[in-house]
């Protein structure tokens, strides 16, 4: 087959294969398969060189030989690449690239890389192409691979002119034409010149293209390599249509279909020979085939029974797996710890029927500061990774892992190790990994493609913590992501599983789907134990909270009710204090009520009564009674300050009054009243030597002796005496003082009134001597005049002046009446009583108004209900009024007025005498007096005057 003589090549591989079945030669198995299948691959034949690459698979792997899974593989990317389905074809070559690397196949990894490469490029993903084409060409000169050198050299010059860079993709080219020279490869070369003329070109170096490209045609010829052949004249026609040679654009196309249909002539012709071959061996072989069917079918039908009774096996196995896993689940947990413990017990149930190297439960927990992650809750591990379980907790991939996280996440790798050992932060896990276990959806596969978009964890977890595979199932709680159950490890499968992709492939799936149910149905009852323990922990946590608050309620209770008896006694003593108390302070509020009502009767008696007598008459028996005592008495010091007089007594007996009556001082007392001092008080009186012997009384035995004092000036003593041994009270000598010193009030306000009417009398003389003569010596004046005016006209017989002094005379004689009429009056004591205004108005008019002539007419209402200070104040502004008329207005008629109108008084005084005008006259004492008196009733006054015209005064009072 090497030399080109494929049909040849497919006879004897077609008579081997029967052969190696028959002798049992399993290891040259996949072999042949991988000469048919390389075969019909070279023919075209597609779909018979696929179905051969999968019995080739088939075979490597039932001798597990990587090398030939691996080869058997890249048979299969091949077809698939070639049929145009691309992405199986990528997947395939890059599940063969994770192989090669696993069995550290280099010669492999390298050309698989450089096939890669050639994938990508075809389907424009040209910077991945690139990548590959420098991984295959790295590899190459580092192993000395040097056919796959020139490869990958004339696959990255390919993928640089695709992105339009000729000056990159000359040096790789040139490079393989080097490598192509000197090894002699007259195919490569072809195809590095025909590379070449296409970098020139690009670069717009015609002449340099079509020199390569002739050499490309050249030698291809003399290879007979007629592929390049017909590549070479098409690009020779599109340089010299470029140049513009039409004529040899032309003559080159048309080489270009020649070759072109020669080439497919060959491929048709070999085609039919190896259908030919493939056909005659099939007849040859069926009679053969006949009989060895029947023994294959039985054997078949063996193994079939032997796999389900394998199978059955298994489902009994994972059965009894699970119903272990749900009864040990079942069982009554205390605490975290204890679940814990149980979960634990009951994973390692389903170590041996998954064939899982670790399983574990994780915990997700959303931290404010770390921000999301999964903690393990509990894991188990197989006997073989027990070591392995050290090494990640405590050992030197549990420090690498905590290097990994200052990167990430800095916040956790600061934390203890046990903590680090088992928390694995959300950041780390690719995006798409964390959305799927989020929307309640299992996954699995190889780490390494799981992790593809976190290659730093991706590695660490490979290489450092050596996991290769992995199955998440998640756990949901209430509709949300609680946490995640999940294994590790088991049989390699190229392609991923997901919940969206066939769990199973023949053998070779990752997890078979019992399996992969068995952990789905784990999952769910670990949901349920989960969702049982957080609700008996909810029910512990209330029954211990209710049992809590009973004991604390009950103590809380116990307490109110010892604390209810404390206050129900504290209660009863406070009601009985209080009323105690409260009756105290009625005792005590009464006492001082007619304490003070003894101060303010001493104060109103003291402002109103003339005589000192009664108001100590009055005064004496309410000291009696508010300072309790038996008998009281008080002395006053004569004028000349040597002896006390009696002014007043109460209860005193009859004997001892007349030594009382007049008390010679003793020095000691005498001292004592020169100056304020404090109250004489002693419980057995003859003890007491500071007291006069007349005070000593032989009755009583409790003295309280208290000065009574005006200002600075000691004026007496008051005496108050019981009998037995009861002394005074401290609060009793605060009160008999404060009597003392209010009845020095008294005396003081006697005296003043006593020095104010004295001055009024001096006062009252001296306006009556005053009016006296400012009226009737004028007057009497006036009548000496007209008197001597007279006798003259009666000497001079002038009969008219003798009339007009008689005339005068007349007048001045009645008004000197008139003044000594008002005069006496005013002389005439008034004595006004509430009831009694009428009477004394009528009085006044009858005394003066009527005597000198004047008619006068009254109405006047009764006053009702108005205070006798209000009727003082009107009767002598009304007085103040008619002095006015008298005095002023020269009238013969007068009317006097007092009526109530709704809520007013009005008292009206009118007059028919000569009048004045208002707006010039100021007014004298008389209307002065009128306003003031006006003023304290917060009443108002209106004069109404003319000359000539009377005059009206209008006083209105609100009541």
């Amino acid at each position: 087959m090497r030399f080109g003589n494929y049909a040849q090549g497919l006879a004897q591989l077609l008579r081997a294969l029967p052969l190696c079945e028959a002798l049992q030669l399993h290891d040259g198995l996949p072999d042949v398969y991988d000469g048919i299948t390389a075969t019909y691959f070279v023919i075209g034949s597609y779909p018979e060189a696929l179905a051969n690459a999968y019995k080739q698979l088939e075979t490597a792997q039932r001798i597990n030989d990587q090398k030939r899974i691996i080869n058997a593989y890249n048979n299969v990317a091949a077809v698939q690449f070639e049929t145009g389905d691309y992405a199986q074809a990528i997947e395939t070559m890059l599940l063969n690239l994770r192989l090669a690397r696993t069995i550290k196949y280099t010669r492999v990894e390298c050309i698989t890389h450089i096939n890669l490469s050639e994938m990508y490029l075809s389907v424009g993903d040209h910077e991945i192409a690139i990548e590959h084409g420098l991984h295959g060409l790295q590899m190459s000169q580092e192993f000395d691979y040097t056919l796959f050198e020139i490869y990958a050299l004339q696959n990255l010059g390919q993928c640089y002119l695709k992105v339009a860079d000729a000056p990159k993709a000359l040096p790789y080219l040139e490079k393989a034409m080097e490598l192509s020279r000197s090894l002699e490869l007259k195919v490569m070369e072809a195809m590095v010149l025909l590379a070449l003329g296409e970098a020139h070109r690009s670069l717009q170096q015609f002449e340099q293209a079509q020199t390569h490209v002739h050499r490309a045609i050249t030698l291809a010829q003399s290879i007979e390599n007629n592929k390049e052949v017909y590549q070479g004249h098409l690009l020779l026609s599109e340089l010299y249509e470029q140049t513009g040679d039409f004529a040899q654009a032309l003559a080159h196309f048309k080489q270009h279909q020649a070759a072109k249909e020669v080439v497919f002539n060959e491929k048709a012709d070999e085609r039919l020979k190896v259908l030919q071959v493939a056909h005659d061996t099939a007849t040859a072989k069926q009679e053969a085939e006949i009989a060895h069917l029947r023994t294959v079918e039985l054997q078949r039908e063996i193994t079939k029974h032997s796999q389900a009774e394998q199978q059955l096996q298994r489902q009994l196995e994972y059965m009894r797996a699970l119903s272990a896993f749900k009864q040990i689940l079942l069982t009554p947990t205390h605490g975290e710890a204890d679940e814990q413990r149980i979960l634990r017990e009951a994973l390692r149930h389903l170590l041996k029927p998954t064939r899982a190297k670790m399983l574990m439960v994780y915990r997700n927990v959303d931290d404010p500061e770390l921000g999301p992650y999964s903690q393990i809750l509990v894991s188990v591990f197989d006997d073989v990774s027990v070591s392995l379980q050290a090494e990640v907790a405590y050992g030197a991939t549990l420090a690498e892992y905590q290097e990994l996280l200052k990167q990430a996440q800095p916040d956790i790798a600061e934390r203890g190790n046990e903590f680090i050992a088992t928390t694995f932060p959300h950041s780390l896990i690719p995006p798409v990994v964390n959305r799927q276990l989020m929307a309640g959806t299992w996954i699995g596969g190889q780490i390494a493609e799981l992790f593809a978009d976190a290659p730093t964890f991706r590695d660490f977890l490979i290489q450092k913590a050596h996991l290769h595979s992995l199955l998440l199932f998640p756990i949901q709680i209430d509709g949300q992501w609680w946490g995640t159950i999940g294994m590790t490890e088991a049989a390699v499968q190229p392609a991923r599983a997901t919940a969206e992709e066939p769990h199973r492939d023949g053998e070779n799936a990752l997890w078979s789907e019992d399996e992969i149910l068995m952990l789905g149905t784990a999952a769910e009852m670990v949901t349920s134990a989960i969702k049982r323990w957080q609700v008996e922990s909810n029910l512990r946590s209330l029954n211990g909270q209710l049992e809590q608050q009973v004991v604390e309620q009950t103590a809380e209770l116990r307490n109110t009710v010892a604390q209810l008896h404390i206050e129900i006694e504290e209660r009863q003593h406070a009601e009985s204090a209080l009323q105690a108390m409260t009756t105290s302070l009625e005792q005590r509020l009464a006492d001082r009520t007619q304490e003070l009502a003894t101060f303010f009767d001493l104060t109103v008696l003291g402002g109103r009564s003339a005589d000192l007598s009664d108001v100590l008459e009055f005064a004496l028996p309410r000291i009696l009674e508010v300072s309790h005592s038996q008998a009281v008495c008080v002395h006053l010091l004569d004028t000349g300050r040597q002896h006390l007089s009696l002014a007043a007594q109460q209860d005193v007996p009859l004997r001892f009054r007349p030594q009382l009556a007049r008390v010679e001082l003793s020095p000691q007392f005498r001292n004592w009243l020169e100056n304020p001092h404090e109250p004489l008080l002693i419980a057995k009186i003859s003890q007491l030597k500071v007291i006069p012997a007349a005070f000593q009384l032989a009755d009583f035995q409790a003295y309280l002796g208290v000065q009574i004092s005006v200002g600075q000036q000691i004026e007496g003593v008051l005496s108050c005496y019981r009998f037995g041994n009861n002394s005074f009270g401290l609060d009793e000598i605060a009160l008999v003082t404060a009597i003392g010193e209010q009845m020095g009030t008294v005396l003081e306000t006697h005296r003043l009134r006593r020095q104010a009417a004295e001055l009024a009398v001096l006062e009252e003389r001296q306006r009556l001597a005053r009016d006296l003569h400012d009226s009737v010596t004028q007057s009497l004046y006036s009548l000496s005049l007209f008197s001597r005016v007279g006798r003259e006209a009666t000497e001079d017989n002038d009969t008219d002046r003798l009339h007009h002094s008689l005339s005068q005379i007349e007048s001045t004689t009645l008004h000197a009446l008139r003044d000594m009429r008002l005069l006496l009056y005013e002389l005439h004591p008034i004595e006004l009583k509430p009831e009694g205004f009428k009477q004394a108005i009528e009085l006044r008019l009858d005394m003066v108004e009527r005597r000198i002539g004047l008619r006068a007419d009254v109405k006047l209402d009764d006053l009702i209900d108005i205070p006798y200070n209000d009727v003082v104040q009107l009767f002598y502004v009304t007085i103040e009024a008619l002095n006015n008329v008298v005095k002023h207005a020269s009238a013969t008629q007068l009317t006097v007025q007092l009526v109530q109108e709704n809520r007013d008084l009005r008292l009206q005084i009118l007059d028919n005498g000569k009048g004045f005008d208002p707006s010039q006259t100021k007014g004298g004492l008389g209307l002065r007096n009128i306003r003031e008196r006006v003023t304290q009733l917060n009443g108002k006054l209106a004069i109404f005057s003319e000359p000539d015209n009377g005059t009206k005064l209008e006083v209105v009072i609100p009541l």
